[in-house]
């Protein structure tokens, strides 16, 4: 038997999907805005099904509270707590923390332009990617606390 939860989320991703299904039939390069939307379904699916605890975490969705928190300070953390991994494995993790964080619609993603913050003006799953894409491939790791910056609407 389905529990209250379990129909609820299936609700929420039974609108996601028709949300999706919408955004690919009016806007330009939808293709690729859905495959993006559904990578965020699923991700967002698998975080409220899920037992394990959510990637971002009480610590850092709870510092969100507190002030900005840039993903350059996450990636320093990580760091220290395995010095052994490298670039990509770190980054790796830094990106499941940023879309996590994401996935809170309290929390929104920008860069500091050196005295405010910026929000990136996109969809949050869209905001995902672009962290993804842009973090995963750096040969050297994020130092810069300028860019990726998270704080609550």
């Amino acid at each position: 038997m389905a529990t209250p939860r379990k129909i609820r989320v299936g609700l929420v991703l039974g609108g996601l999907l028709f949300l999706g299904a919408v955004i690919l039939l009016v806007q330009p390069g939808a293709v690729r805005t859905s495959r993006l939307f559904l990578r965020w379904v699923v991700f967002d699916t698998r975080l409220k099904l899920s037992l394990e605890q959510d990637a971002a975490g009480p610590s850092y969705y709870g510092a969100t509270a507190k002030g900005p928190v840039a993903l350059a300070g996450i990636v320093r953390e990580f760091r220290v707590a395995w010095p052994e991994q490298g670039v990509d494995r770190v980054h790796a993790s830094a990106c499941e923390v940023a879309t996590a964080l994401l996935h809170h619609g309290d929390v929104e993603v920008g860069d500091f332009d050196g005295t405010k913050f910026v929000p990136w003006r996109m969809p949050r799953w869209v905001a995902a990617e672009k962290i993804s894409a842009e973090l995963r491939p750096m040969p050297d790791f994020l130092e810069d606390a300028h860019h990726y910056v998270f704080r609550r609407k």
